[in-house]
């Protein structure tokens, strides 16, 4: 992209762990390289459906993917940059700046053609809808839909660097799940909906015990409840009425604590709810 090859100087500041004493706050710029070389991507991906003709209704698929791509273009991060330095890539070594007592004090964080990123993982899914009979006389159907993402890698390996996989970290959990369970009856339904985030590593360079006392972000797993009414009106118009209840039983995200020079801070990770229990009634009518 343009910003990639052309952007000026952009970014701000960072936080590095040097190895000693508290976090290091630096400046980490994200300059442009106009040397980047195109991108190039091999995919593979196979999968296969099941519908068995023992239970009508109930269908299966999974997908499995494996995506390389050579010269990936990425900003490796000014803690990456500094690792790799220290561990003897000398190449990464011209990116950062110290001063006259040896103190880092600039990382220039610009885009590189890493050498190759790699994902690959599964996606799963099944279904089931059957028309069921609790009720005499009663129109009634029931359906379940359960959908799942699981990855394997989720690696980048930089130019004469070490490989480093970011599966499972905060941010890039290895399994995320959904299911839906919706029933009908009549006028009336009800739809319950299951969400699901694996717990994750807070830093995949940390050891715990040893840099940290609990390197994991707690999983999240929130239920969702919807409830609705339907029916026609004397001139043929449709309306219907639904309540949707949201993280039904009010769970709260996990807080990551951190520490820099600047003092201490929290946060809240992305994909996780953050305002707990909540309510939303709706009307709509067609006429």
């Amino acid at each position: 992209t343009f910003t990639e090859l052309f952007n000026n100087r952009g970014g701000g500041g960072a936080n590095i762990d040097v190895g000693t004493g508290p976090l290091l706050f630096i400046t980490a710029s994200s300059d442009g390289n106009p040397n980047l070389r195109p991108e190039i991507g091999d995919t593979f991906v196979a999968g296969f459906v099941y519908q068995p003709g023992w239970l009508s209704g109930l269908q299966i698929s999974t997908d499995w993917y494996d995506v390389k791509i050579k010269d990936s273009v990425g900003s490796l991060g000014a803690q990456r940059i500094y690792d790799e330095c220290k561990s003897g890539n000398t190449g990464f070594c011209s990116s950062i700046d110290f001063d006259s007592a040896g103190v880092v004090t600039l990382i220039r964080n610009g885009y590189v053609n890493v050498n190759q990123a790699r994902v690959r993982g599964v996606d799963l899914e099944g279904s089931y809808r059957s028309e069921v009979n609790f009720f005499d006389g009663q129109e009634e159907s029931l359906s379940l839909r359960m959908l799942a993402g699981f990855v394997r890698e989720r690696s980048d390996t930089p130019l004469g660097g070490t490989r480093l996989d970011n599966s499972g970290s905060l941010g890039s959990p290895d399994l995320t799940a959904n299911g839906t369970l919706t029933y009908k009856v009549g006028p009336y339904s009800m739809r319950l909906q299951q969400r699901y985030t694996a717990s994750s590593i807070l830093n995949i360079r940390w050891v715990e015990g040893i840099d940290i006392d609990d390197n994991t972000v707690s999983s999240g797993n929130y239920t969702n409840l919807g409830l609705g009414y339907e029916s026609e009106t004397a001139d043929g118009g449709t309306w219907n009425l639904a309540l949707n209840v949201n993280n039904l039983f009010d769970r709260p995200p996990p807080i990551v604590a951190s520490y820099s020079t600047s003092g201490a801070a929290q946060s809240i990770p992305n994909g996780y709810d953050l305002y707990g229990r909540r309510y939303q009634l709706s009307f709509n009518m067609s006429f």
